[in-house]
């Protein structure tokens, strides 16, 4: 039985926060397939983005240039569907501070999505992480303070206490 676009869609954002490799690889997979089935659905190329993110970050990668090459595209193809999505330039600002380091490009980033949604808690859990690793704790407490309110109940819950602790 066939799989709708969106059930892979969730499902590959399910296990992209399951904290377990054989689920981290599995999502990539989910991920690829609702683009494949469905390419001009801005937010499955944004979270492919953070998929790669995660990989880099977490040391998973075994081509590290290739792979962020792979978030910056997969975020600018996001941003070429949908370039006023809120959720979109937020994963564009995460690759840019956690990849690039290119804070300011990130800065925009949030502040953009922000601005298009004041409600999207990843911009403002991002912008924490932003502000917390440029020793802005007032703006990192802030943030993912917001962060919190916005998403007290979310997949990616786990990040949101340890970026508070971060910025603390």
């Amino acid at each position: 039985k066939e799989i709708a676009e969106h059930l892979l869609l969730t499902a590959g954002v399910a296990k992209l926060h399951q904290l377990r490799f054989s689920s981290f690889v599995e999502s990539r997979k989910l991920l690829e397939e609702a683009i494949n089935r469905a390419p001009q659905t801005a937010e499955a190329h944004a979270w492919l983005a953070d998929w790669y993110v995660k990989c880099v970050f977490n040391g998973w990668t075994t081509d590290r240039l290739k792979d962020v090459q792979q978030a910056k595209d997969a975020t600018a193809r996001a941003l070429d569907i949908d370039p006023e999505n809120a959720f979109c330039l937020t994963m564009d600002g995460t690759v840019n501070n956690t990849l690039i380091q290119r804070p300011d490009t990130a800065r925009q980033r949030f502040e953009q999505a922000r601005s298009m949604n004041p409600n999207e808690s990843m911009c403002y859990l991002q912008k924490g992480v932003l502000h917390a690793f440029n020793d802005e704790s007032t703006e990192a407490l802030t943030s993912v303070a917001k962060a919190n309110r916005l998403s007290p109940v979310d997949p990616f819950g786990y990040f949101y206490p340890s970026m508070t602790a971060t910025a603390y």
